[in-house]
């Protein structure tokens, strides 16, 4: 409740500023046309009188114009000023308050029973002990309590940064705290060309947890493939990989010719064959499919 009693004085003032600044650009706006006038009537007057020529009115008024940026740069330089002021006014006034923080203070609030706060993923950094022994000994006390009163779907952790400092801290923090939130998601090479299924269970597991529908990346997944067919020996594992790629990206002529190969490398041609088909399908005039199309069909009739 108070927070949007705040929020609405916030806005009251914001509303009164954008007022005063509108009526300080108009006014100097007023400022500069008066001006532009009462010179275009005195030069008109002076040329009607003969006591200039035309020429000379108007480098006149050329050169009274290019005054104008200087006064329209005085005038956002006053306004400047004016918020500047009022920062250094209220720098004076937060420096003459009482610390809201009491240096050696603890203050514990217990929460009401209820779940109106959920805590999905939980990480800590602190800076050394040396500087500051309260932060640690709070955060301490606080991680304790989260694992005494652990909920299944909480995931929490605690870290201290014996060498660095403060303001240092930050950087290594991040990069451990992002790595410890994602690294359950992480695909391993190793496990998916024994089990391929754990790409299947990726996408749920990222929907369930995570709460967005993603895919594992073609490139990556195609990697994997021919790691299992090259590198490990593993055809029917590639296939598998492979055509879990096919699914995910069926207009995609690389994983179509990458199953295609591993159909090959198996001897699966009719199967192989209907991949290079499908490339056609998607790309009527892709030569290499073409070609390899017809290699499969004399090795078919070969065969036959």
């Amino acid at each position: 409740m108070e927070v949007g009693k705040l929020a609405g004085r916030l806005y009251k003032v914001n509303l009164k500023l954008l007022s005063i600044t509108n009526y300080q650009n108009l006014g100097g706006q007023f400022i500069e046309n008066l001006k532009n006038v009462a010179i275009t009537i005195v030069c008109a007057k002076a040329v009607i009188q003969g006591e200039m020529s035309f020429g000379i009115m108007m480098s006149t008024q050329i050169i009274i114009g290019m005054l104008n940026a200087p006064i329209q740069q005085f005038i956002q330089f006053i306004i400047s000023a004016q918020f500047a002021k009022i920062s250094f006014a209220r720098i004076n006034e937060i420096h003459g308050l009482e610390d809201e923080e009491q240096v050696g203070s603890c203050n514990e609030t217990i929460l009401p029973q209820g779940k109106d706060i959920v805590l999905k993923s939980l990480y800590f950094q602190y800076a050394p002990m040396q500087e500051d022994k309260r932060h640690y000994q709070w955060g301490n006390q606080f991680y304790k309590l989260l694992k005494e009163n652990k909920s299944p779907d909480l995931k929490v952790d605690f870290r201290y940064f014996e060498d660095e400092k403060h303001l240092t801290v930050t950087i290594p923090a991040t990069y451990y705290g992002l790595r410890y939130l994602f690294e359950p998601y992480e695909i391993d090479i190793n496990e998916v060309t024994k089990d391929p299924d754990i790409l299947v269970n990726y996408s749920a597991k990222i929907k369930k947890e995570l709460f967005f529908d993603t895919k594992p990346d073609q490139s990556f997944v195609n990697t994997i493939g021919y790691v299992a067919l090259y590198d490990r020996e593993l055809p029917d594992i590639a296939i598998s990989i492979f055509e879990l790629n096919t699914k995910n990206y069926p207009q995609s002529i690389n994983v179509w010719d990458s199953l295609a190969e591993a159909y090959t490398v198996r001897g699966y041609m009719d199967k192989a064959k209907k991949c290079y088909e499908k490339i056609l399908t998607l790309s009527p005039t892709n030569n290499t499919a073409k070609m390899k199309l017809e290699e499969l069909n004399s090795k078919i009739r070969q065969r036959n």
